[in-house]
């Protein structure tokens, strides 16, 4: 497993240069950019969580920008996509994800219901588990986030 860096021409030249067996990249990407017909596999969220708000598209401003309030805010944000978003962060950050401690956090909707899906592994190398656990949409992001923690096992979970 090679990590690369960069856009996604430059990790898919980067991989058929090592001569890589595959290259593993967001399926909604290569679609945005009319490379979807390059994917050989799409992973299923169930056997391989993301990790916390990837695909969301955010927009950042400085804080002095009068693009602040000149923006139409309301007509380019989506609430359900910045609460999912919020709770898979706060998951991922209370679990402790980041290099240490293998994290993958998704919520998605379906079928008139919200999931939270959580990966985890014990440290960076050894095999994780998946678990999913069923959430209400509530504008509560710590209760959801503690709901959340409070259904998992205690695999990998920080001391």
């Amino acid at each position: 497993c090679k990590h690369a860096c960069g856009n996604v021409g430059t990790r898919l030249a980067a991989s058929a240069a090592r001569g890589d067996a595959a290259c593993m990249l967001a399926c909604a990407g290569l679609r945005r950019l009319g490379r979807g017909d390059e994917i050989a596999i799409a992973l299923p969220v169930e056997q391989c969580v993301p990790d916390a708000a990837q695909g969301v598209v955010a927009i950042q401003i400085a804080t002095d920008s009068r693009w602040r309030t000149e923006l139409p805010w309301d007509a380019i944000s989506h609430a359900d996509t910045a609460w999912a978003a919020a709770v898979e962060r706060r998951v991922a950050r209370d679990l402790g994800g980041g290099c240490e401690q293998p994290v993958g956090v998704h919520v998605t909707h379906a079928d008139e219901a919200w999931v939270c899906y959580v990966f985890r592994a014990p440290a960076a190398g050894e095999a994780g588990v998946v678990n999913s656990v069923p959430i209400e949409r509530t504008a509560i992001v710590g209760a959801v986030a503690e709901l959340v923690l409070a259904n998992l096992p205690l695999v990998g979970v920080p001391s």
